[in-house]
């Protein structure tokens, strides 16, 4: 939880479109980018780090789960393609779709105790991937509604 805090507060001194919801601030994309140099200066890392997209229009919000974030930090990194069969209880990966395997592949990873440049290669590669995704997630959230005021997708950090 201090590790998500103190990402928390740095990205608070980031410039950028930040909105506050609710009392908690959603930070946008541009925002995050920043998160790998705040995480190199804090030099720190023992919790899990979360990022959680949400999809924000008409002064409403609505939670990208399928997008977010999860850097797990443990003991002993366990073979991804195990993970992945174990959560959507399928016996072969060829059986889980390309899909799935591409979310999985860049929404979950874990590191090794206090592997601070494994986390911040992750990190860049997600953040790499929602640049990629930020259109066609705005479309599927969208669907057929008429926006009247300003959209987007903002993250929260979490642990």
């Amino acid at each position: 939880m201090y590790f998500s805090k103190l990402c928390y507060e740095g990205l608070c001194k980031v410039e950028g479109k930040s909105i506050n919801f609710g009392g908690d601030i959603f930070f946008s994309l541009e925002q995050i980018k920043h998160l790998p140099s705040i995480i190199k200066k804090l030099n720190f890392t023992g919790d899990d780090l979360g990022i959680f997209p949400y999809y924000v229009a008409n002064n409403q919000m609505m939670d990208v789960y399928w997008c977010s974030l999860s850097i797990r930090n443990v003991e002993f990194v366990q073979d991804k393609e195990n993970v992945i069969l174990s959560e959507t209880g399928k016996k072969h990966i060829n059986q889980v779709p390309k899909d799935i395997i591409e979310l999985w592949d860049n929404t979950y990873y874990e590191v090794q105790n206090g592997d601070i440049d494994k986390l911040i290669d992750y990190l860049d590669r997600y953040i790499s991937w929602m640049e990629k995704r930020e259109i066609i997630t705005l479309e599927e959230c969208r669907g057929d509604n008429i926006i009247l005021n300003e959209e987007g997708i903002f993250f929260e950090i979490m642990d």
